[in-house]
């Protein structure tokens, strides 16, 4: 199904995606160079640490496996890509504005 009319480009949507490819990237990177998890954010560590605990307990998560998904990752979410993937269904959604809801509960 292919919608004829152009994407919506819209950095609102693209940007985040794209720096989250470009954080796979180094991922991978550290995973295959078996980094060492001083000096990294939290987050980075973390997942160093859970690449590292995926191996142990499991022999199909080797360093080439990890890096190849995350890098199958990164690739997805570059803008060309992310934009193709739009136009395949209907284009991006326009920036919403935001809206006050009230909720009435029981109780």
């Amino acid at each position: 199904m292919t919608n004829n009319s152009p994407t919506v480009v819209n950095d609102q949507w693209t940007a985040p995606l794209a720096e989250a490819g470009k954080c796979f990237e180094e991922l991978a990177t550290l995973v295959l160079e078996n980094a060492d998890t001083e000096g990294l954010t939290p987050a980075r560590a973390a997942f160093i640490k859970a690449a590292a605990r995926a191996r142990s307990e499991n022999p199909w998560f080797t360093e080439n496996n990890i890096a190849d998904a995350l890098l199958g990752l990164s690739h997805m979410l570059r803008p060309e890509a992310v934009d193709r993937w739009a136009d395949m269904h209907g284009g991006l959604p326009k920036r919403h504005t935001a809206k006050k809801v009230g909720i009435i509960a029981a109780g």
